[in-house]
């Protein structure tokens, strides 16, 4: 499928994606949603702004009117999309280092194009180009939203006396950023300006090799928590007051919650546990952003939270902001947050670990032939349950990669597990 992915189109620019594609791309979104207007959004990467130009040239040459919000968070741009009731397009790759570049496609009624639901279509336009030209051209409008959506961030902060570090990571959640830094007298910012280099880690805040930095300013400062955004701030990892980074699922764990709770198959059991403790009704459901926004429509949930960081809210239209659970954390938050955390953590989780493997359908049968569970389910790929120990197994949507998570109430028995996993999979 090349840059067409499961949830959005990314890829290496200019060899992957170039200017010819985005005019294409932008003709061929103009169609597949029969617009007559689009939002459209940009990160801060340093091929945003060619890739900017040329989609918004295809979308006015296919009869469509661009408003522009400039450089945005992607949360950003979801809220402009209900605000104005227009589809949208974001140019971003999110947590993908320097050289990619991407575009997520919003319809107006705030739902994803996904591969499931239009890629394909959008991907036949743009590799079968044949255009007919429309009635006229259309507009570019400079659209702006930033007052509109800080009024919305506002309905959700506390006057707290609290001190946080925040580091945007040079990407475009600058306003996001600015805002926290303007309303918390002890809000701390790093790595604010938006720069397409990326000069001081690489924009995924998963990786533990990029927390070095906040880590540092934290203990230095002695401030009560830390978060670190991705590229286009729609995800987000906390690290508590000794500079530990804090899994999502067990963070959620703290928040006031209500109705339903959903997490991903790589989510620690201890929120469940803990939902089950507070009478919240807790759902497993399939990785991915696309998935958890369907799903919490469904279920008209009131939180959902993805393992890598996605932080996904009923008041925002199930839809994910990274900020709006930095707000939900300073609300309950109690020092020191590592305590409360330790709470709420009632067994030991693995982390994900990633496998190259040859073949990764003959990997993942190896597994099921070589573990005799008490309870097998695949909601999204394999996980296997026994008396002592937990563990899924699920093939990468973006990477050429094998995903394990595993937990136990024992370290003894995660370890065994490990040695058993790594044996299996440097044998397929």
């Amino acid at each position: 499928m090349g840059v067409f992915k499961a949830y959005d189109i990314r890829g290496v620019f200019d060899s992957e994606i170039d200017e010819d594609f985005a005019y294409k791309l932008g003709r061929s979104i103009v169609i597949f949603l029969k617009a007559s207007e689009i939002i459209v959004a940009r990160d801060g990467r340093l091929s945003s702004d060619t890739l900017h130009q040329h989609l918004c040239k295809g979308m006015m040459d296919q009869g469509a009117s661009v408003h522009d919000i400039g450089i945005s968070s992607s949360p950003h741009l979801y809220f402009a999309v209900q605000r104005f009731e227009k589809p949208g397009v974001i140019i971003t790759a999110s947590h993908n280092p320097k050289e990619y570049n991407g575009f997520k496609i919003m319809d107006k009624n705030l739902d994803a194009v996904h591969l499931k639901n239009g890629l394909l279509g959008i991907k036949k336009l743009v590799d079968n180009p044949n255009f007919q030209e429309p009635y006229k051209r259309g507009n570019y409008i400079a659209l702006s939203t930033k007052k509109y959506y800080l009024d919305f961030l506002k309905k959700f902060v506390v006057d707290k006396d609290i001190s946080f570090v925040v580091d945007a990571s040079n990407g475009s959640g600058k306003i996001e950023a600015d805002f926290l830094n303007a309303t918390y007298n002890n809000c701390i910012v790093i790595n604010d300006e938006v720069d397409g280099n990326f000069p001081n880690h690489s924009p995924d805040p998963t990786n533990p090799e990029n927390h070095g930095q906040i880590r540092k300013r934290i203990l230095d400062t002695k401030s009560d928590f830390g978060v670190i955004f991705d590229g286009d701030a729609d995800r987000a990892i906390f690290l508590d007051e000794k500079g530990q980074a804090i899994r999502p699922e067990i963070l959620v764990s703290l928040f006031n919650l209500e109705g339903t709770v959903l997490y991903d198959v790589r989510s620690s059991q201890s929120l469940s546990k803990a939902c089950d403790l507070k009478n919240i009704n807790s759902i497993m459901v399939k990785t991915g952003r696309t998935n958890f926004v369907s799903d919490m429509r469904e279920h008209q949930a009131f939180i959902g939270v993805e393992g890598s960081g996605h932080y996904f809210f009923k008041e925002f239209n199930y839809l994910d902001s990274a900020i709006i659970a930095i707000l939900k954390l300073i609300e309950v938050l109690k020092t020191p947050l590592s305590k409360e955390i330790k709470k709420h953590t009632y067994y030991i989780h693995s982390g994900e670990m990633n496998f190259k493997v040859k073949n990764r359908e003959k990997a993942i049968e190896n597994i099921r032939k070589s573990f005799s569970p008490n309870q097998i389910l695949t909601l999204d790929g394999l996980s296997m349950y026994f008396d002592d120990y937990w563990f899924s197994a699920r093939l990468s949507n973006t990477e050429p990669l094998v995903r394990i998570n595993a937990e136990s109430k024992s370290q003894e028995t995660l370890d065994k597990f490990k040695e058993k996993i790594v044996e299996i999979l440097n044998n397929s």
